[in-house]
């Protein structure tokens, strides 16, 4: 059953790394070193105020994560915002080895509750940037 339940999240993993057009939203601080945060603006889909987008964290060399005894490099989530209620959910989220998206996927997440956008963060430039397309 356990293994049923990683099919979807390595098919969004798969169609995560297909994607190249990633271009930066925002430069973070985290873990002693500057993240940069990217969108993939070709890849935002939109039905009525709901709008899913892919965004990739990729860290730089100074500042790793560790998680189940590997490096991790960057992470690829794809997310779903509410437009109208400044809200979003997580749909899945990979943890990579390697810079920029790619390599071998360390850790896998499934889909997160509801929650606000924070208005002052990197996520507030997604919703803006993701919300006004098309």
């Amino acid at each position: 059953m356990r293994k049923k339940s990683l099919i979807p999240l390595l098919a969004l993993a798969a169609s995560l790394a297909a994607h190249a057009g990633w271009n930066v939203v925002a430069p973070l601080e985290a873990n002693d070193g500057k993240w940069a945060l990217y969108m993939d603006d070709a890849d935002v889909k939109r039905e009525g105020q709901r709008v899913r987008v892919s965004t990739l964290y990729d860290l730089p060399p100074t500042a790793r994560l560790n998680v189940r005894d590997k490096e991790v490099h960057s992470i690829r989530d794809r997310i779903e915002l509410d437009c109208g209620k400044s809200t979003y959910t997580s749909v899945g989220s990979t943890y990579i080895d390697g810079p920029m998206g790619k390599g071998e996927v360390v850790l896998a997440l499934g889909p997160t509750p509801e929650e606000d956008v924070d208005t002052n963060g990197a996520l507030a430039a997604i919703a803006k940037k993701a919300c006004a397309a098309r």
